[in-house]
């Protein structure tokens, strides 16, 4: 096989074989081909951050999460729509604690703020001991493409 020659994706969701490298997993899926990295078809820009769909493997099947750490982003693709939410913990915003994916719930992802110990559905609703819900942000799809405001900083 020539180097020059994209491999094809290949996902799974298996766990990751020992010595793999955790850059490599992407919630839930295993990348095997370095050559498809997590931001790729990301562009941050100052206003929004614009996805391309066909390079963001985490986001094929419901329940996928995209987490685009430079724009402090959570992408989450539900069962009709994507959704956007800022991954910094509402309880204290100027902090900037990250929310992360803890475990999934029947297949949906929910969401931890390890420092306050606060939950969230995969719609960013307080669940357990939160009580405000994740930062919405707007969504636009125009074909394989995502466009999202960006949270204010």
């Amino acid at each position: 096989m020539d180097l020059t020659e994209p491999k094809p994706l290949t996902i799974t969701r298996e766990a990751p074989p020992p010595g793999t490298c955790p850059a490599l997993v992407a919630i839930g899926h295993l990348l095997e081909d370095p050559a498809h990295p997590p931001d790729a078809g990301v562009v941050i820009k100052k206003k929004k951050v614009i996805v391309d769909l066909t390079m963001q493997p985490a986001l094929v099947n419901i329940g996928g999460v995209l987490w685009i750490r430079k724009a402090r982003l959570l992408v989450v693709r539900g069962k009709k729509k994507y959704r956007a939410f800022s991954s910094i913990c509402p309880h204290k915003p100027k902090k900037r604690y990250r929310i992360r994916v803890k475990k999934r719930k029947k297949g949906r992802p929910v969401f931890h703020c390890a420092k306050h110990n606060w939950y969230f559905d995969h719609k960013g609703r307080p669940a357990k001991k939160a009580k405000k819900p994740m930062q919405s942000l707007p969504v636009k799809q125009k074909g394989q493409v995502l466009v999202i405001k960006r949270p204010k900083a």
